[in-house]
């Protein structure tokens, strides 16, 4: 047997705020100098179960590296709480069955009937099981609503008891009713599952909050009308839940709902959202109005083509698959603060001598802030000025962001037309359709960016999306591979392009990931 290193033999006080550095910095989680003993129990446990004779030499190896090493998968596994079990904290479960999903049901009933959650720390996924539970009996059986659910965890093993969504008695302990037993079935080791038709419900994904990015086209972060981070800011440093906060922020639409931990609701942490107290919980809306207004009119834009040889006369495309025109009402907004942003002077979009000055790069830095109702009020703009395909796919990124996928689709379609030959134009056509749920069509959008570039990996990932959500797994785990293929030749620590800073390893991670589920 592997034996690890002696019980007094312990790492440097220095080497431990190396370790507690590198663990804030790469997850959140806050191991202070008062729990270096702590820290350094769990970083020996994860040695041992990897093999290291020494642990010294396991904490080595991590500080090197980065979330892509197998070192960071078992040190996750080791460090991240998995205290969860169906349908905890009932007065969160009570607000959400009675108030909240009702609020957002009635909200999204006259929006084209889109529902979009994200339980954003679900560990082993009781939370977004019995989430959609209550959905489910809310709604009711053979419902028209468009419904996208997206789980996710920083450990890859939680992930794969989720996907499997098989529990023992344990993670019934919240005394489930009658009414929700229906819901699972019975296993002959005693153990329980849950039904198919819940389970298809949930898209199980790894994000790291820390790190990756969000809100984003490419992974569903976006437009979203309820997020549940429950127990996770807690085990953050200040500065790092402040972010996770604001990014979640931009995440969901006006008059979204954010629901943490009983012990996370912090007056001073969530200021930009107005409390709604209901009984023994205290839950986060985003504000449905605020300071900032839009001011510039509707606009209704002609797109000529800019290259003589189209995709459509290479391919036969019919005009159809390019997607329908329409209006752009611009919408009153609030923005993430009240008053001015500090980054006003660096994206630089202002008046001179009267006249409306603003470039593609201030655009692209007012989209990264996530200030979207800035973002196509400038981009009509400049549109009107110059029918640029560049700023047209900024325009149909920020309005995705805030929900209006018709519009978002408008602008995505015209961007091809403006330039059919860039793959990456196609590319978000295809999101757009498929967060409209429209995946023949993204399937088409996607086939159209490949044929343009074979090595446009993001391409390849969502293509096999598309048909894991349809079930058609070898075609899946065909596209996944193509991905995987292309991304070994690429530098690790590279950006991918359209990415929102997602690296090569990371993607790569992520993969391997899906393929192994």
């Amino acid at each position: 047997m592997l034996a690890t290193a002696a019980v007094d033999d312990r790492l440097p006080e220095s080497d431990l705020a190396r370790l507690s550095q590198w663990l804030a910095d790469h997850t959140g989680l806050n191991f202070p100098h008062r729990r270096f003993d702590e820290l350094e129990r769990r970083v020996r446990v994860a040695a041992g179960e990897l093999g290291y004779l020494d642990y010294r030499a396991y904490v080595k190896v991590l500080l090197q590296k980065d979330e892509r090493a197998r070192e960071f998968a078992a040190t996750v596994c080791h460090f991240t709480v998995g205290e969860t079990y169906f349908f905890r904290e009932r007065a969160a479960f009570d607000a959400l069955e009675r108030q909240v999903l009702p609020a957002i049901i009635d909200q999204c009933e006259h929006l084209g009937r889109q529902l979009r959650i994200w339980s954003a720390a679900c560990s082993t996924g009781e939370e977004p099981y019995s989430v959609a539970i209550l959905l489910n009996q809310i709604l009711g059986a053979g419902t028209q609503w468009r419904t996208t659910f997206l789980a996710s965890d920083i450990d890859a093993r939680k992930l794969e008891i989720a996907r499997v969504g098989i529990y023992r008695h344990w993670s019934f302990r919240g005394l489930l009713e009658p009414r929700h037993q229906r819901y699972f079935e019975s296993l002959a080791d005693g153990r329980f599952r849950v039904r198919p038709e819940i389970q298809k419900q949930v898209s199980f994904v790894p994000i790291n909050l820390a790190r990756d990015m969000y809100p984003s086209l490419n992974n569903s972060t976006n437009a979203l009308n309820l997020v549940l981070c429950r127990n996770a800011l807690m085990y953050f440093r200040p500065e790092q839940a402040r972010r996770v906060v604001e990014r979640l922020w931009r995440c969901l639409l006006p008059g979204g709902w954010l629901i943490v931990g009983a012990v996370e609701a912090a007056a001073e942490l969530f200021g930009d959202f107005e409390p709604v107290r209901f009984e023994g919980i205290t839950v986060y809306r985003k504000p449905v109005s605020g300071v900032l207004k839009t001011t510039f009119p509707a606009q209704s834009v002609e797109v000529s083509r800019t290259r003589p040889d189209t995709l459509a006369e290479r391919t036969a495309v019919s005009p159809e698959e390019a997607g329908s025109g329409g209006r752009i009402a611009m919408q009153e907004i609030e923005s993430p603060r009240g008053g001015k942003s500090p980054a006003t002077k660096a994206t630089a979009i202002g008046n001179e001598g009267g006249q409306h000055a603003a470039t593609e790069a201030a655009l692209k830095a007012l989209y990264e802030q996530g200030r979207y109702p800035e973002v196509a009020e400038s981009a009509l703009k400049l549109i009107e000025q110059h029918q640029n395909p560049a700023v047209m796919n900024v325009l149909a990124r920020a309005l995705a962001n805030q929900g209006r996928l018709a519009d978002a689709l408008e602008w995505s379609a015209k961007a091809v037309q403006a330039d059919e030959l860039d793959a990456q134009h196609h590319y978000l056509l295809a999101l757009v359709h498929q967060e409209l749920g429209q995946l023949e069509e993204a399937i088409s959008s996607l086939r159209k960016a490949l044929y343009l570039d074979p090595k446009f990996v993001l391409a390849h990932v969502a293509l096999g999306g598309i048909y894991r959500r349809r079930s058609a797994q070898s075609a899946s785990r065909r596209a996944y591979r193509a991905a995987l293929r292309l991304l070994n030749r690429s530098t690790p620590d590279e950006q991918l392009p359209g990415a929102d800073g997602l690296t090569v390893d990371r993607l790569k991670e992520i993969l391997k990931l899906l393929l192994k589920s």
